[in-house]
């Protein structure tokens, strides 16, 4: 039970996720290294009635932890996919209006030098009315 207590505190220390599970389940090694054995333990009328050994309870825990870091492994990669489409939206989104901006700003260009070659042509045929 000590090996077991230390482990799931260094899986508790090592993991980036949810320390608080495997920070539970060290807890829990440690109470079971402290209490006595199923086994080992007589009732007031006898035999105590028979229950999961510290060995089986250990291995029990073992695998609730390994269970618990794959589902933590799992919502890890199930954000980190959500965040690269939310990221690849806001990019197209973005790209697409900068696109839009360059081609408004080409009209204003295009509507300001036929602006600019009407008023030359309007000063022209001034100009000759004028002589």
């Amino acid at each position: 039970h000590d090996e077991a207590c230390e482990a799931y505190g260094r899986a508790a220390e090592l993991d980036v996720g949810d320390k608080s599970g495997f920070a539970a389940m060290a807890d829990e090694q440690r109470k079971l290294g402290s209490a006595p054995s199923s086994k080992q333990s007589k009732g007031e009328g006898g035999d105590k009635k028979a229950g999961l050994t510290k060995r089986e309870k250990a291995e029990k825990l073992r695998v609730e932890a390994e269970g618990l870091k794959e589902r933590e492994a799992a919502t890890r990669v199930a954000r980190e996919a959500e965040y690269q489409a939310k990221e690849k939206a806001r990019k197209e989104v973005k790209e697409k209006a900068r696109l839009e901006a360059k081609e408004a700003k080409a009209r204003e260009a295009v509507a300001r030098q036929q602006r600019e070659e009407e008023e030359g042509v309007k000063r022209g045929q001034e100009a000759d009315a004028a002589l």
